[in-house]
């Protein structure tokens, strides 16, 4: 790892969280679709298939905003803080219901 850039670190740390996020908001994306925004199932398949692909085609927008733009560091950055925003979001809503379940029974 010594031969590598010290920004080498970031970004493959980096490179590691987003894969546990995407895996993990995949593996829960469908159950909060159908449970809490209560979409039917088709619904929910489409959209999850929609993200999925989304996933896979937004870095060619990603790679243009770093070269074009914001420089690479601050891409990695401010889409990472994206992320931090989009698991915030979910997380109140998907962590209260359980607590709220327990208390009513």
């Amino acid at each position: 790892m010594n031969a590598l850039p010290s920004q080498s670190r970031f970004i493959i740390g980096t490179e590691a969280c987003e894969r546990f996020s995407f895996y993990g908001m995949k593996s829960i994306l469908m159950l909060y679709m159908t449970g809490h925004l209560l979409m039917s199932e088709n619904w929910a398949t489409s959209t999850l298939h929609i993200f999925v692909g989304m996933v896979y085609l937004l870095p060619v927008a990603g790679a243009w905003l770093a070269d074009k733009v914001w420089g690479r560091y601050k891409t990695i950055l401010y889409i990472s803080l994206l992320y931090c925003v989009g698991h915030g979001v979910l997380a109140p809503r998907t962590c209260s219901t359980p607590l709220r379940r327990a208390a009513t029974s």
